[in-house]
């Protein structure tokens, strides 16, 4: 009989997300892995395999969180134009009040392993296509836009690229200029 597991899978997903959110896959050592989940090795081979499948299950982890949480801004009762701003405003508002700057594990992930990893590339890709396909909804919603879909898919290409300004440190001002330049995509 297998013993039941001594840690709490979410937690160790947390703790993980957060280590390859700032450091990257290949800044990630399996020693500062096994510091910060707080398990032994063993343990996390057993749950994840090795240092790969746990990756992937923190982008997974990750996607879910945080494009669920875009999703769910986009599709509430407050939904339409305003909540599209107030999407984009999110990661200017990050920057300001705690100075993240980590960017999104997601567009992180696209840069540094999706050319290399099909895998990876494919859960990347679904959140991206997630996210494209909640602000096409919203758009088609509101009806006041035309080519709701083809407007997705640039409303999602500069909201990933403000993240990347973020992480590449442009300016609180910086941030809200590009932010603002989605008015430009909503409107037209």
């Amino acid at each position: 009989m297998a013993r039941p597991r001594e840690f709490d899978p979410e937690d160790v997903l947390t703790a993980a997300t957060a280590l390859f959110w700032r450091n990257g896959f290949t800044g990630t050592s399996l020693a500062q892995i096994d510091r910060a989940v707080g398990i032994n090795r063993a343990s996390l081979y057993n749950a994840f395999g090795d240092k790969r499948g746990l990756f992937l299950a923190c982008l997974d982890h990750y996607g879910e969180r945080e494009i669920g949480a875009a999703v769910a801004l986009l599709s509430g009762p407050s939904a339409g134009v305003a909540a599209v701003r107030r999407l984009f405003n999110g990661p200017v508002k990050a920057v300001q009040a705690g100075k993240d700057r980590r960017g999104c594990l997601l567009c992180n992930s696209a840069v540094e392993v999706s050319p290399h990893d099909a895998q990876v590339e494919a859960i990347v890709m679904r959140y991206l296509d997630r996210l494209r396909d909640a602000l096409a909804a919203t758009l088609t919603a509101d009806g006041s836009c035309k080519d709701a879909v083809r407007r997705a898919d640039q409303l999602t290409a500069h909201y990933m690229g403000l993240h990347v300004m973020a992480k590449g440190g442009a300016t609180v001002a910086q941030l809200k200029r590009i932010a603002a330049g989605a008015d430009a995509l909503l409107a037209s």
